[in-house]
């Protein structure tokens, strides 16, 4: 990834972290009056997909003139990828609800929610949209950033990062216990990812298994 593609996704990163959601769900209001919170993920889904690939469009045309290079090397991690990570997150999902019974997940909580109002936009947005984006972001951007410098600097940074993401808009509504196993339990998930970008070389084996991955889940919930 270009030095130039790093600065603008970092830019982009930090004002999606502080600022887009506030600033969507201002405009949804202007536009809508009222809006459900399905609609506000799928636009949330929407514009950080579009900033990416416009942001990182040089880096995904050279990954996808080298895809098929690594394609069947893709599909073998991928299809390991997806195993280990469900062998993971079972066995960690099992270990804390032994110990904390009646444990949830917010964010599993917040777009089940989501999804009652509004299924096929969460489909849409949780299987297509933000995977994609995310990959590029976490493992495209700051994994294979940081990578230059230190390998498992690497894996602690992106996987911290992606986790945290997927509980910050939480905090000061739950304890920080309850906090701290959510953000545990995104961590099979940011190792695994990070080391099928790895392994495959190509940035569409961590996409395709972080799809497959959010797809049971929202399937799960029909």
């Amino acid at each position: 990834m270009a030095l130039e593609e790093q600065r603008w996704g970092l830019r982009y990163l930090l004002f999606e972290l502080v600022f887009l959601g506030s600033l969507l769900g201002l405009a949804l209001s202007l536009l809508l009056g009222t809006y459900t919170s399905a609609q506000l993920n799928f636009l949330y889904f929407a514009v950080n997909l579009a900033a990416a690939v416009w942001i990182f469009r040089r880096y995904l045309r050279r990954s996808l003139e080298d895809l098929p290079n690594r394609a069947v090397r893709a599909v073998v991690v991928a299809l390991v990828g997806y195993l280990l990570y469900q062998a993971l997150n079972y066995s960690l999902s099992w270990l804390i609800g032994r110990f904390f019974p009646g444990f949830f997940n917010v964010n599993d909580a917040s777009i089940g929610s989501s999804a009652r109002e509004g299924f096929w936009l969460m489909a849409l947005g949780t299987v297509f949209l933000a995977p994609a984006a995310e990959e590029l972001f976490h493992r495209g951007l700051i994994f294979g950033s940081v990578h230059r410098r230190s390998r498992w600097l690497a894996y602690l940074v992106s996987t911290a990062l992606f986790a945290w993401i997927h509980v910050s808009g939480y905090l000061w509504h739950y304890a920080p216990l309850h906090l701290a196993l959510c953000f545990l339990q995104y961590i099979p998930g940011g190792l695994v990812l990070a080391w099928a970008y790895e392994q495959s070389g190509t940035i569409f084996c961590p996409i395709a298994i972080h799809m497959a991955i959010n797809a049971v889940g929202v399937l799960s919930m029909r």
